[in-house]
């Protein structure tokens, strides 16, 4: 291989995406929103009559709530940036 070629690899793709911070940023906006839909919940609005609720178990659909958005964001955040860089090269 010539010296003015680069092989490529993935944790060049991984840096140039900025994937480390797209997940910080995804799974702190994740945090936030599960943070802020389990004190509406649990701390501000009360049960319904009849209703039993248990903050255990909403803590762990906030914890299931705040992956899957944080992933989510992530991804999001990923994706334009792959096609910001794709539109760059043309």
């Amino acid at each position: 291989m010539n010296e003015d070629q680069h092989e490529p690899s993935l944790a060049g793709l991984l840096l140039a995406l900025g994937v480390r911070r797209n997940a910080v940023i995804g799974f702190a906006v994740g945090v936030a929103l599960a943070v802020g839909a389990y004190v509406y919940r649990i701390v501000l609005v009360d049960a319904a009559p009849g209703v039993e609720s248990s903050p255990v178990l909403f803590g762990a659909l906030a914890v299931t709530l705040a992956m899957s958005v944080g992933a989510f964001v992530a991804i999001s955040l990923t994706v334009a940036a792959a096609v910001q860089r794709a539109r760059r090269i043309d």
